[in-house]
């Protein structure tokens, strides 16, 4: 299995590593955003709502994913989900290669009431769309 550092983040995820003609190479990527999803924060976003793009992405990573700025608004609901595969994921796959979601989850601290389960269904879905396999990550931190 091939992934990108620092820590599979998905948007590191590009063709520019794929070793063409190589049928034993899995190339994968890790799903935790937002964090405060995944890791468990005091001020977990809503799912669907709409926020700056550095509540969705952490700051390191807002020169990469917010192409607006930080502060710009983005959508988080199941296009931003699908989006953010499109961009990263899919031009991998293109390349004929497979690609597996190495793990994705949401801590077991995000209610129902902010939209876990819409959240967990519309990723599933996506990957599911785009033809990805996963591994979903439990862990009740949070």
């Amino acid at each position: 299995m091939v992934g990108y550092g620092p820590y599979h983040k998905l948007w590191n995820f590009t063709v520019d590593h794929v070793m063409l003609n190589r049928s034993n190479v899995i190339y994968t990527f890790d799903y935790f955003v937002p964090e405060a999803w995944t890791f468990g924060e005091p001020e977990i976003p809503t799912y669907p709502g709409v926020y700056n793009c550095t509540t969705l992405y952490t700051s390191v990573w807002a020169d990469v994913c917010c192409p607006s700025g930080p502060n710009a608004s983005m959508s988080f609901d199941a296009s931003w989900n699908t989006a953010n595969f499109d961009k990263w994921a899919i031009p991998v796959k293109n390349a004929n290669v497979p690609v597996f979601l190495n793990q994705w989850s949401v801590v077991h601290g995000v209610p129902a009431q902010a939209g876990r389960y819409q959240y967990m269904s519309d990723v599933a879905k996506s990957l599911q769309a785009a033809g990805v396999g996963w591994a979903w990550w439990v862990w009740r931190g949070g």
